[in-house]
């Protein structure tokens, strides 16, 4: 149970920092919806995953109706363009998993008592290479395709760091790493698509 609260908060702590894919783009001047539709999914989308820091104190209900919006909203989503339609959705399936994992580990913990977390030790080399590559996730869209190949290989060379690890960590920093490291693959795919 101990090790499921500090995955969460990992989690948490991590989707905090993908604040920014809402800011990546612009509307696109030769879109075809209405100013006013484009802005409802883009408020409705900003609004589902601006909480992920606060799901663990969302109620269940709050967390299955966050769910039920981000499910609602994704055929909004995959009428973008190629570009935004997977930046937008890899968020959004990052943000409905952390609700569903919240949701179910409250769901397996009803009932349980719960326990203190430990203080954070410092940082080591490897950790604070880890969160300056994930926290650049908000700002992937404005990177170049050099930047973005700079950042994959940081993952790649950070990997075999992170594989030494404890199970517990390992787990939590590698799925973590792997999600950064094809979040800028994606963007980088859609920025070579764009250049075609």
């Amino acid at each position: 149970m101990f090790q499921a609260m500090i995955i969460v908060a990992f989690l948490l702590a991590q989707l905090a920092t993908l604040g920014g894919a809402r800011n990546a783009s612009a509307p696109s001047s030769s879109s075809a919806q209405a100013p006013s539709a484009q802005e409802a999914w883009q408020k409705e989308f900003d609004d589902i995953c601006s909480k992920t820091q606060d799901a663990m104190a969302f109620s269940q209900e709050e967390l299955a109706s966050l769910i039920s919006r981000c499910d609602a909203l994704q055929p909004q989503i995959e009428k973008l363009d190629p570009t935004r339609k997977k930046v937008y959705l890899r968020r959004l399936r990052m943000c409905r998993g952390l609700y569903s994992y919240v949701l179910d580990s409250k769901r397996a913990q009803a009932g349980l008592g719960s326990s203190t977390a430990p203080s954070v030790p410092a940082q080591s080399a490897w950790q604070k290479e880890f969160d300056d590559i994930c926290s650049k996730t908000q700002d992937a869209m404005t990177f170049s395709q050099e930047e973005l190949a700079s950042l994959i290989s940081r993952c790649d060379a950070l990997q075999p760091q992170i594989e030494k690890l404890d199970d517990t960590r390992r787990k939590v920093y590698l799925g973590r790493l792997r999600m950064c490291r094809g979040f800028y693959a994606n963007v980088l795919n859609a920025t070579k698509d764009e250049k075609k």
